[in-house]
């Protein structure tokens, strides 16, 4: 081989080398970053995996390639908040529905619960969704609702719901979709910590879309 050849195959091999440990970097922070912050701790203290992620207009247009994309991003998890699930024509609860299907095919059976829409006075009406699965947590869905008394202060009110996870007391998880930063969501973040839901309960946790720029974080 001549050696103009020996470095046209050196020159394929480095792109090739190049391309794969990207796509390895994009694949691993597609996988932990999802949820935005991860916990940081021994699994004796945090044995249980939980992310939130708002998948856009999810049910819009999404292909079932991007859904089985998006189980395996998920499949570590144990519990699963999803946010901006179109309210358009039952498309986005049809969405979430092959969402768990596709993530029951990934080794563990996987349970869910839609939202109602919610009553945005803006018109943004969107569903909520959360997904577990049902070997590790146990889940009551007349727990779960759309909280009212948030309708008149949050444009997308939050959706809560009861789970209890293995070896543990029960959670009470709280999911949100604020307005865009435009529309200063701060306004409504801080409005949510003053709600009666929040209060009456021992254990929570709230997660979702807070469209909040790092500084008010």
């Amino acid at each position: 081989m001549k050696r103009r050849d020996w470095i046209l195959v050196a020159l394929i091999l480095a792109i090739l080398s190049t391309v794969l440990y990207f796509s390895y970097r994009m694949h691993q922070h597609g996988a932990h970053e999802v949820g935005g912050v991860r916990s940081k701790c021994a699994t004796t203290v945090c044995p249980h995996t939980f992310i939130s992620w708002n998948i856009a207009n999810f049910g819009k247009s999404h292909s079932e390639l991007e859904v089985e994309q998006m189980a395996k991003i998920l499949a570590p998890a144990d519990i699963v908040a999803v946010q901006e699930v179109t309210a358009r024509k039952g498309f986005g609860a049809q969405a979430v529905a092959r969402l768990a299907d596709a993530l029951s095919r990934t080794g563990s059976s996987w349970d869910y619960i839609v939202s109602d829409p919610t009553k945005s006075p803006s018109g943004s009406v969107e569903r909520y969704a959360y997904l577990w699965k049902k070997h590790v947590v146990g889940a009551n869905r007349d727990t779960a609702y759309l909280v009212a008394e948030l309708e008149q202060s949050v444009d997308r009110e939050p959706f809560t719901f009861q789970v209890n996870p293995s070896n543990a007391k029960p959670v009470q998880l709280f999911t949100i979709h604020a307005v865009p930063t435009a529309k200063n969501p701060i306004v409504e973040v801080r409005t949510f910590p003053e709600s009666q839901s929040l209060q009456s309960v021992e254990r929570a946790i709230v997660t979702g879309d807070f469209n909040l720029p790092a500084s008010k974080t």
